[in-house]
Order: structure tokens, then C-alpha cells, then sequence
């Protein structure tokens, strides 16, 4: 049986029950086979029986844990009994004597029977081994052998006594130290030893003249003396040990909380006390009119507070001890313990001593304690202060590029730059105070929607950033949707209703960088790009980043190769779906960088918007090609170029007089040049934009939208363009022979511009299957690498006059509809 069964069933009751059925056994058994009579057959067992009682009174105390040892002097009666009774005779003695003197000493019934259970085994064994070795026969009583006999005897049930003291004790506490185990053998056994020896004289003594009494008494008090006086050095010895040990101890907490647990359950355990309490003074704690009060016992250290109902106070009761704790700066606290365990009677002198001397030392270390703990707190204010916005309490930039580089380390990560558009506005009509109010809502708001793992903080001014573990550029961009909601939603402010909106930057570890000031920087770049282009987000593409390593030295390169004529052209068809002829070709530019090789206008495009080259670049395309067209029509070819016009090109307020420049300088006729622009050129500024293409068409020279569909176009502004054609954007047509999306999307813009009373351009034509598809809708120009990649300028006289299997396909059905077909190729037919 385990020890938690027995403590289910009773405590120590289901142990006494066995202790005391195997008494009944072994009595049965003793009875039965010990024959002879005693020694001194004059004697009678109640003549031991106070001798007993005197022997159980005269007790030295020793605490084994929470349980309290009686060493007595019963060995003497019963070293007697064994010379001169019964076994039963003795075992009514030693019974009737015990239980007297426990019900004197007011023993609770569970400890009083467990004694007399175990002093009935006890006594029994002492008989039997005493029997077995001592023999029988006259002499008992001189007889060395019976004398070493009893020694024995009595040494053997002391174990079993101790043995059955040490279960008690673990079946109440759940375990007994090895050193407590040992020390409690020994110490039976001392004593046992000097009882026996001491019970062996009385006997010869009084079987010689019952007038020898007077000297066992006088011996007997003085054994009795020096073996309380023993107990009382060892314990005193072993609580100096303990004071040491507690000194040492408690020196080594670090906190406040951690030395007052340390102080109560070191306490509770030296003075053997069922509970201890501390409580900890106003002035201490530093809680104006309010104290901490801490309590101990068997279930652990707890903090008792009355804001808490039902939380259990410190115990009062009769047997108390209490000692205040007094530091340099005044009273501490109170340290008390409550209710000495075991039956060694209440807490006394000796006992409050201790506590004096725990006080003592406590009350040093506990001031210790919190001058580190306020340490701690101030150096804990100082570390929070120099890592949060003090504004907000979100994390400040220090604190944010540490979690996105202990991001980084661990995989991928997330930034979004967010700068709050028209805060200048918010300080400067409603204040400063109210632009700190704008701030604290918009860190609400940040913070109310992030997960756990998420960092918000604010960088400085109006700026703040996001971290998101684990994310990458979609998930950054879903938060940015939710971060624009969060945001839109109304603020009252000075009555009025504000919505805030912000534009942020995105920047996706290790796409972008490694490191926080990588990504920190490139988010910058991807905001002030999401700023420029008016868009909520944007992700960094370093397309955006003018001030990168790469993109400086690609500057300089641009302008060396303006100068050194590194750029060329190449000319792409647009071929009538229903003549079959070519109606223009478009101007495409590509740059032969001596160390890149080829480099396609995506790369060095936004770069020269950006730096201001592009009205150069697109200078020196015009030129180029219209030259380039007027060989050709001196050649005989007569054909139309087609060149693309960039946005900041577009608001340039010398760009129509270079177009007419130009064309005078080449002698082509403005209808044979057609400038392609996007739709978000015009929609960067409309009204200058109308302006300029009124100019244009004054000219005379063809306008054409370019990338319908892939912009932010408005029909409004469609309708009122002067512009002679659309391109359908080439993401659409690609797709259409495959996807019935794209299909209905390009027949919808067909007839939509056709409403409009437009020509329609689709780009992207990649096979025959989309070719005849955009006949059947009634598509005017197709332009894709299935009619001719774009070609060099000295290879386009050749393939205006070869055959072309879009030739083909138009002479077939034409022969399928029986209609004439006219000879010649149309391109060498001049233009009027």
C-alpha cells in the first residue's frame, strides 16, 4: 500500500491496525511456545505498571520532520518484566502503564494507539529473542548470557520501534530523509543501550533488598539529566547549522518575492510550525497605506490580499510566535509562526529566540532585496523609455530593427512602412495636440489588429511600421488592405469627422534584404513610390529604388550611352487583321551596354523617368526614328512609325514644339507618326493632358491609348481624348484562345471602343488561333511575335515586300468567298 492510499484511508490509522494485528499474531505465538516460569515468581506486573507510567513521563523530545519522538526510559521496567514475569504480564504492564502516562501527557488517540500497537510488537519481540537466547533454568538472574540477552533483545525491538516511528512518519509527510532515517536509529540505539545497562542494575539491585530504590532513583535522574541535556546540545547544534544554512540561503534570492518564500518556508521548517506568515509593511512595499502580507504552510508560499474574496488570512490561533523585522529606514514587517507541530507541547523561550535570530537576518536581506528590486525597476523604466515612443508605447526604431533582424534570422518576414498622408494638415489647422491624439488612435488601431507575433511600432513623426513574421509580399499586402480599413474608419475630431489614410511601403525578407536597415530602406523606397503613384501599397521592386548602388551606377551608364549612341531601334509591324496590310511600326528601344549586353526598356526606363533623362531618351527616339522612316521612304516603302510617349514626357511644356521640330527636320508628314501614350499619363493630369493632345492633333500627328485596360482609364476621359486609336494591353489577347475571361474582355473593349467610334490595336497576338478569333470580333490591327518579332531597320524593306502567312490565310478566304483578289503588296503604294 502506498503512502497516498493510506493517507486516503485514515492517516496513520490503516498502519496502527497493521502494526497491531501483527502483535496479536506474534502474542499467540509467543504465549504458546515460551514455558518457565520467571525468575523471581514474588513479583506481580502491576508492581511494574507505575514503574512504566514514571518511565513514559520522564521523556527527552526529538523532532523527526513535523513528527515529535519520545525517547523514554521504558527499557528499565521492561528489562526487569523480562527477568521477573509473563509474556502476557509484561505486555499488560507495559501497556497499562504507557497509555497512562499518554492519556496523562493528553496524547491525541491515533498517536496513543499507534504507541500501544507498536509497544505491544516491540515488547513481544523483546520476550521471544530474550527467551530464545537466555534459555531457561535457574540463574537467570546472574547469568551473563541472559544479561547480553537482553541487550539484544531490547536492541532488536528499539528498530522494530523506530522502524514502525519512521513509517508513521512517511505515511504523514510522503517521505523521510536518509540523514533523518539514520540519526533516528542511531540515537534509539544510544539510548537503548545506556536504558538496558541501567535496567540490568536496578534489577540485580532491588532483587537484593527493595531498600536499594532510593540509588536507582538517583542514578535514574541523573541518566535521564545528562541524556536531556545531550538532546538539548544536538539541537541546539543543529540549529546553529540551520541558521548558517538559512544565512546562506537566503542571501542568494535575487527578488523580493522569491526571499520572502525562502524566509517563510525556511522558518516554518526550523521552528516546526504548521504555518508562517510575513507581512510586509506600507512604507517597505513602497504601496502608499497598503501591506503585502505572505503566508506558508504544507500546500506552499501564497500572497493573501483582501481584494480577493475568499482568500485565506493568516491563521490565528493560541500557540503563536511573532518577531518584528526592522531595517534601516524603519519597520519591515512582522514575521509569525502558528501552531508547533507534534507533542512537544507549544512554542517556548528557546523557540522565540530562534525567531529573533531568523528575524533578525531576514529583515537584512529582505531590505537587500528590495533595494535590487528597485534596482531592477528603474533600470527595467530606463531600458522600456529608451525602446518605446513615449507618445504611443508602441516600440520605438531601436527596438523594431531588433525584431526584424531576430526575424530574419529565423525565416521569412514582412515590413510595412506606413506615412500618414495630410497629418501636416491635421497640426497645422486643429494643433499639435490634436496631431497627438491622430497619433495614439492610429497606434490603437495598429495594435488592435495584430496577431500576437505581430510588432507595431512608430519610427517617428507620422511614420509607422509593421512587422509580420512568417509573411511574405501577399500576406503583407492583405495587411496593408486591413490596415487602410482599420484606418478609413471615422475619428471624431474637433467636431469633426476625419478619416486618415496612409501609403505604405513593403519589403519581403530575403527577397529584399537580410537585415533590418536592407528592408527597412527598401520599404522606404516602396512607400514614397506608393506616395508618388497615389496607390495605398506597394511592394519594393527595385524598378522604384533610384538611389540603390546598381541603380546609380545604371544612371551614369544612361548618360554616357546618350552620349556614345549605345541605344537602338527596333521596329515591330501592325498589320490591318482585314487588308492584310501593315499600317505602322512601332519604335522599340533597346540599349547595347558594352557590360550588360542587351538591356530591355523595363530596366532602364523608370530610371530615366525618374532621374530626368527621359525627355532625352525620347528626343532622341523621335529622331531616330523618323530618319529612320524617310530612308525608307526613299527607299519606297511607305510607312508609318509608331513611338511610345512616356507620362513625364507627355507634361513636358516643350514636348509638342520638339515633335514639330522634328518632323520638319525628317520631311515626313505628320499623319506618318503616331505617339503612343498611357493611360496613366493622362490620368496623372487630365486637364494638361487634354491640353497637350489638343496641341497634338492640331498637328496633325495620330494619338493612340496604349495598355487599355491595365491602367486606371476612365470612360469619361476616353470619350474625350482625341485619339485615333486603343491597344488592348497584351496580358488580355494572350490569353484569349485559352481563357474565355480574357476572350469576353477583349470582345467587350472592341465594341466599347468602337462605340467610340475608335480604331482597335490588339498587342500580343502569339498564334493563329487569336489572329482569327480577333477578325471574327472585328478587330482593325493586330501586333505580336505570330506576324514578326520586331526587326532590325535594315531587315524591314525586306519583309514589307516577302510573303506572310497572314497573307495566306486572307487570300484563302477570300477564295472561299469567291471575291477578286488584288495584286501587289499595299506598302509600296505612296500615301497621299
Amino acid at each position: 500500500m502506498t503512502r497516498a492510499q493510506l493517507a486516503r484511508r485514515g492517516g496513520t490509522w490503516p498502519l496502527v491496525l497493521a502494526v497491531a494485528g501483527c502483535s496479536a499474531v506474534l502474542h499467540v505465538v509467543v504465549t504458546r511456545s515460551v514455558a518457565g516460569a520467571a525468575v523471581a515468581s514474588s513479583w506481580h506486573w502491576w508492581e511494574l505498571v507505575p514503574a512504566f507510567v514514571l518511565a513514559e513521563l520522564c521523556v527527552v523530545h526529538v523532532q523527526f520532520g513535523r513528527e515529535a519522538h519520545s525517547f523514554a526510559l521504558s527499557e528499565i521496567p521492561l528489562v526487569i518484566g523480562l527477568f521477573t514475569l509473563s509474556p502476557t504480564h509484561v505486555v499488560v504492564a507495559r501497556l497499562l502503564g504507557g497509555a497512562a502516562a499518554l492519556a496523562l501527557r493528553r496524547q491525541p488517540a491515533e498517536k496513543l494507539l499507534f504507541n500501544c500497537a507498536q509497544w505491544w510488537l516491540d515488547t513481544l519481540l523483546a520476550v521471544a529473542i530474550w527467551r530464545a537466547l537466555a534459555g531457561d533454568g535457574p540463574g537467570l538472574a546472574t547469568s551473563p548470557r541472559a544479561w547480553v540477552a537482553a541487550i539484544v533483545a531490547v536492541a532488536v525491538a528499539e528498530l522494530v520501534s523506530t522502524g514502525a516511528i519512521l513509517a508513521a512518519i512517511w505515511v504523514r509527510e510522503g517521505a523521510v530523509p536518509t540523514g533523518l532515517a539514520v540519526r533516528g536509529l542511531l540515537e534509539g540505539q544510544l539510548v537503548s543501550l545506556t536504558n538496558v545497562s541501567f535496567g540490568l542494575v536496578a534489577f540485580d539491585l532491588l532483587r537484593t533488598s527493595w531498600r536499594n530504590a532510593w540509588v536507582l532513583l538517583v542514578v535514574g535522574a541523573a541518566v535521564w539529566s545528562a541524556t536531556r541535556a545531550h538532546v538539548k546540545l544536538q539541537r541546539r547544534h543543529r540549529l546553529v547549522e540551520s541558521l548558517n544554512r538559512f544565512s546562506h540561503g537566503v542571501g542568494e534570492q535575487l527578488e523580493l518575492e522569491a526571499t520572502v518564500a525562502y524566509v517563510l518556508e525556511r522558518t516554518r521548517e526550523l521552528l516546526v510550525a504548521d504555518s508562517a506568515a510575513l507581512v510586509l509593511s506600507p512604507g517597505f512595499v513602497g504601496a502608499e497605506g497598503t501591506s503585502r502580507t505572505f503566508a506558508c504552510d504544507a500546500s506552499g508560499v501564497r500572497e493573501l490580499t483582501e481584494h480577493h474574496p475568499g482568500t485565506p488570512q493568516v491563521p490565528e490561533s493560541a500557540d503563536e510566535l511573532e518577531s518584528a523585522l526592522d531595517g534601516p529606514d524603519g519597520r519591515i514587517g512582522v514575521l509569525s509562526v502558528h501552531d508547533r507541530l507534534g507533542d512537544v507541547g507549544g512554542f517556548g523561550t528557546e523557540d522565540a529566540a530562534l525567531l529573533e535570530a531568523i528575524a533578525g537576518q531576514a529583515a537584512s536581506w529582505l531590505h537587500n532585496s528590495r533595494l535590487a528590486d528597485l534596482l531592477r525597476e528603474q533600470a527595467a523604466a530606463s531600458d522600456y523609455r529608451a525602446l518605446h515612443d513615449p507618445l504611443t508605447g508602441l516600440p520605438n526604431r531601436v527596438l523594431f530593427t531588433r525584431a526584424v533582424d531576430d526575424a530574419c534570422g529565423r525565416g521569412t518576414a514582412a515590413v510595412l512602412l506606413l506615412d500618414l498622408n495630410r497629418f501636416k494638415e491635421v497640426n497645422d489647422t486643429l494643433g499639435h495636440a490634436a496631431g497627438d491624439d491622430l497619433l495614439r488612435e492610429v497606434a490603437r488601431r495598429l495594435r488592435a489588429m495584430a496577431a500576437p507575433d505581430t510588432c507595431v511600432s512608430r519610427l517617428g513623426g507620422d511614420e509607422f511600421a509593421v512587422l509580420l513574421r512568417g509573411a511574405g509580399a501577399n500576406e503583407a499586402l492583405v495587411h496593408a488592405g486591413q490596415v487602410r480599413d482599420a484606418l478609413m474608419a471615422p475619428l471624431p475630431m474637433s467636431g469633426i469627422s476625419f478619416r486618415m489614410e496612409a501609403s505604405t511601403g513593403i519589403a519581403v525578407s530575403p527577397q529584399h534584404g537580410t537585415t533590418s536597415e536592407a528592408l527597412l530602406r527598401c520599404a522606404d523606397v516602396a512607400m514614397y513610390y506608393a506616395k508618388s503613384t497615389r496607390t495605398p501599397a506597394q511592394v519594393y521592386t527595385p524598378r522604384a529604388d533610384v538611389n540603390s548602388a546598381a541603380r546609380l551606377a545604371l544612371v551614369s551608364d544612361l548618360r554616357w550611352a546618350l552620349l556614345n549612341e549605345e541605344f537602338r531601334l527596333q521596329y515591330q509591324p501592325k498589320v490591318s487583321i482585314v487588308e492584310g496590310r501593315v499600317t505602322s511600326l512601332e519604335a522599340l528601344i533597346r540599349w547595347h551596354d558594352p557590360v550588360r549586353g542587351v538591356v530591355g526598356p523595363d530596366t532602364f526606363i523608370p530610371v530615366a523617368e525618374q532621374v530626368g533623362l527621359i525627355s532625352d531618351l525620347t528626343d532622341w527616339v523621335l529622331a531616330t526614328s523618323l530618319r529612320q522612316c524617310r530612308a525608307w521612304q526613299d527607299q519606297g516603302s511607305y510607312v508609318s512609325v509608331a513611338v511610345n510617349v512616356s507620362p513625364p514626357t507627355l507634361h513636358d511644356t516643350d514636348f509638342v514644339q520638339g515633335v514639330r521640330r522634328h518632323l520638319e527636320l525628317a520631311g515626313i508628314p505628320p499623319h506618318r507618326l503616331t505617339l503612343e501614350i498611357t493611360e496613366g499619363a493622362v490620368m496623372r493630369d487630365p486637364a494638361h493632358a487634354l491640353r497637350v493632345l489638343h496641341d497634338l492633333r492640331a498637328l496633325g500627328v495620330r494619338l493612340s491609348i496604349d495598355d487599355l485596360g491595365a491602367g486606371q482609364s476612365s470612360l469619361t476621359y476616353l470619350r474625350q481624348l482625341p485619339v485615333d486609336e486603343v491597344k488592348i494591353d497584351k496580358s488580355f489577347v494572350m490569353g484569349m484562345s485559352e481563357v474565355a475571361d480574357d476572350d469576353a474582355i477583349v470582345c467587350a473593349l472592341v465594341n466599347l471602343v468602337h462605340t467610340l467610334r475608335l480604331a482597335v490595336v490588339a498587342e500580343g497576338v502569339e498564334d493563329e488561333r487569336t489572329w482569327q478569333r480577333l477578325r471574327q470580333i472585328g478587330c482593325d490591327t493586330a501586333q505580336g511575335y505570330w506576324l514578326s518579332r520586331p526587326l532590325d531597320p535594315e531587315l524591314v524593306p525586306g519583309w514589307l515586300g516577302a510573303p506572310h502567312r497572314y497573307i495566306d490565310l486572307l487570300a484563302s478566304e477570300r477564295g472561299r468567298r469567291r471575291l477578286s483578289v488584288a495584286g501587289g503588296t499595299a506598302q509600296q503604294a505612296p500615301t497621299a
